[in-house]
């Protein structure tokens, strides 16, 4: 008899705790999936923060100009790590989505060419740049590089492809046009907000076609259209009345920003049609010293809040110091 009773109390027992989960369920059907019981804690997690991205109605983009990883800079990396060249920027990298600039140069596992070299010489222009470079982009939010410039093809075709293959392994991306068809035009998403990357390379043979080409087919794709032009006359402080109609004309086919580089040197900016031209943001990363002007560049910051329509421009001034760092000035 007892054990007749002990059976049917735990039976009464297990109808209680069905019926109690059954109506938790009812009023609840993610109950059981927060806490683990159905579905695993990391796949709830992971859905909750691409649904945090989804409805995320601001983008915060930090540009550059000119990154030059050879010569001193190269030399003072090996001694004192790659790390050290950013360390004094790290906390305003962080405050970005992402951080994009110029690549001045290809990155391939060839020795360098320019080390010690005389300035002014040919090999002094040559660049390569250690495949430590790659990763040091991705660890400080530098996702985005442009290819379309001047030095990309020091090391010929052979060193684009390497390049490519480096900034693709760490996760960096990359746009502009280097004399092929691949990779001139990048879209990015942040948050709700699309953004497109096209290229004007002045240096490069059907440059100017090509960047008019890569606009055409990205306006009305993205809500922000951004050209990086490499572009201009180094060392000059303003550019000349052909770049300023040049940027006038892209600004009309449909570019929302423009950022300039190519003349290591900050030059003007103007508001054209209420878009924003930088003719030139000067250095990032370089190892240029032998005037104030070449050691100074500009970082500049893009807040966009979706939500409420309002757009904010935040500009850094830099500098780079002689021991290859560079630092906010």
């Amino acid at each position: 008899m007892k054990s007749l009773a002990i059976k049917a109390v735990a039976g009464l027992l297990l109808v209680l705790v069905l019926f109690l989960a059954i109506f938790l369920i009812v009023r609840n059907p993610s109950f059981f999936d927060q806490r683990g019981v159905f579905g695993p804690i990391e796949e709830e997690a992971w859905r909750f923060e691409e649904d945090v991205g989804e409805l995320a109605e601001k983008a915060k983009i930090l540009f550059g100009g000119d990154l030059m990883f050879d010569r001193h800079i190269r030399f003072f990396a090996e001694e004192k790590g790659y790390e050290f060249v950013f360390a004094d920027l790290e906390g305003l990298f962080s405050g970005y989505d992402l951080v994009v600039a110029n690549l001045e140069g290809p990155i391939t596992d060839n020795p360098s060419v320019s080390l010690g070299t005389v300035p002014g010489t040919p090999e002094n222009f040559i660049f390569t740049f250690d495949p430590r470079v790659a990763p040091l982009l991705t660890n400080h939010n530098i996702s985005v590089v442009c290819l379309g410039n001047n030095h990309i093809l020091n090391f010929g075709q052979t060193g684009l492809e390497a390049t490519r293959r480096y900034l693709s392994r760490a996760g960096v991306d990359f746009f502009g046009f280097a004399g092929d068809d691949e990779n001139r035009t990048l879209v990015r998403k942040v948050g709700s907000l699309s953004f497109g990357f096209a290229n004007y390379n002045q240096f490069q043979e059907g440059g100017l076609l090509a960047a008019q080409e890569d606009i055409a087919s990205l306006k009305g794709r993205v809500d922000w259209l951004i050209l990086y032009a490499h572009w201009g006359n180094e060392y000059q402080p303003q550019a000349g009345p052909a770049i300023e109609e040049l940027a006038r004309d892209f600004i009309d086919r449909g570019v929302d920003l423009i950022i300039g580089s190519h003349p290591h040197v900050i030059q003007q900016k103007e508001i054209y049609r209420d878009k924003i031209i930088y003719y030139s943001l000067g250095n990032f990363v370089f190892d240029q010293y032998f005037s104030p002007e070449v050691t100074r560049g500009l970082l500049v910051g893009l807040e966009i809040d979706r939500s409420t329509g309002v757009i904010d421009i935040k500009e850094w001034p830099i500098i780079m110091l002689p021991g290859g760092q560079t630092t906010l000035d």
